[in-house]
């Protein structure tokens, strides 16, 4: 593995001053090089890149360079071609396929344990979270890129403009979340386990005591549902109030969720996050696969900037995943693990809400001359 890491390392560094000259034939160099390297050492950024569409109509705009750009060299019966045009729209081509294929090993790199270590150890942990968390939108933004070609195929090219303007208002979304990731991302505390590991309990027990603290509390709990010993849905659970709802019950092919739990989750997480400097924490609990995906909590999830801490629990199977979507763990802790782990946890938490409270307290008025 390290062998792999050190390859590929030295083959970006040396692709990446191919590109530096900004010359055609260096860059196309330095992006077949690129690909060659991944498919000898890492072949899992390489299916990311797999979209067909967008890559067609990205050739098809590099056309549309050599077409409107510079002064024509080439006449193809009603059309007339730019050499000057056309080099630049194929060295955007080349640039973006090195640029995706670097960002989707990166993304995986920069998360990795070692590398994180060696961050924290020459004193960079700042910004090693804060690369981390914006490595970790783009495999997300990819997965934008991918969809928003696909937006209302098989309809009329009416229905299919007016499909294409949200996915495109979906795409600048994400892209706006990746820059505003460069800065600090939230503190995340987070509770791991497998599936009935008692995550949930620990959760709510922790959010009982930094709410016995003063500490405001948001978001929800996901409470299971037990019957006979047997676990048959699930409900939500508002911090806040302790108000609930419905959410899921399972029948014979599965969980089956309920849209009207969907909606109602999305509101009081997206109120927690709209409330900030009124709610010192936010509680995300069950991430788990959906989640993993960008899907079921996190649709509601659009962290604002200063985003509040969040404590939330986390499926073990997808845990970096979903590090990867909402940011690295500040503090983590088993879902099982004994008190003189469990204390420590909920203790750096409660330090981590105390300095940020401070930070934000109001300054004392000025006092006023006699």
């Amino acid at each position: 593995m390290k062998h792999r890491r050190a390859f590929l390392g030295v083959a970006a560094t040396v692709c990446i001053v191919l590109q530096l000259k900004g010359d055609l034939r260096l860059s196309a160099l330095s992006a077949g090089l690129w690909l060659l390297a991944l498919a000898c050492a890492d072949r899992q950024p390489l299916r990311r890149l797999w979209m067909p569409r967008f890559w067609l109509l990205t050739l098809l705009m590099a056309l549309g360079s050599g077409l409107l750009l510079g002064k024509a060299d080439w006449v193809l019966g009603p059309f007339k071609l730019s050499k000057f045009g056309l080099e630049a729209g194929l060295l955007m081509v080349f640039r973006g396929l090195f640029l995706f294929a670097l960002m989707g090993w990166a993304s995986k790199l920069i998360v990795d344990k070692d590398v994180q270590r060696a961050i924290h150890k020459i004193g960079l942990s700042k910004f090693g979270n804060a690369l981390s968390a914006a490595f970790g939108f783009v495999p997300l933004l990819l997965e934008r890129v991918r969809v928003a070609p696909l937006a209302g195929r098989n309809k009329r090219m009416g229905a299919r403009l007016r499909l294409l303007y949200p996915a495109a208002v979906d795409l600048v979304r994400y892209a706006v979340l990746l820059a505003r990731s460069l800065e600090i991302p939230p503190f995340v505390a987070a509770v791991v386990g497998p599936p009935g590991s008692g995550k949930t309990t620990l959760v709510q027990n922790i959010a009982k005591q930094l709410s016995a603290d003063g500490f405001r509390m948001g978001g929800i709990t996901q409470p299971a549902i037990h019957k006979g010993g047997a676990r048959i849905g699930y409900q939500l659970s508002h911090v806040a109030n302790g108000e609930g709802v419905d959410f899921a019950h399972r029948e014979e092919n599965g969980i089956v969720f309920s849209e009207e739990g969907w909606r109602w989750a999305r509101l009081r997480i997206n109120t927690s996050f709209a409330a900030v400097g009124s709610v010192d924490c936010v509680v995300l609990d069950e991430l788990g696969r959906l989640e993993a995906k960008g899907e079921g909590h996190l649709h509601a999830l659009t962290l604002p900037q200063p985003s509040p801490p969040l404590l939330v629990s986390v499926r073990e199977d997808c845990e970096n995943e979903i590090s990867k979507r909402i940011g690295p763990f500040a503090v983590k802790v088993a879902a099982g693990a004994p008190p003189d782990e469990i204390n420590p946890f909920i203790e750096a938490l409660r330090k981590h809400l105390h300095s940020v409270r401070s930070n934000f307290a109001p300054p004392p008025p000025k006092e006023t001359e006699q």
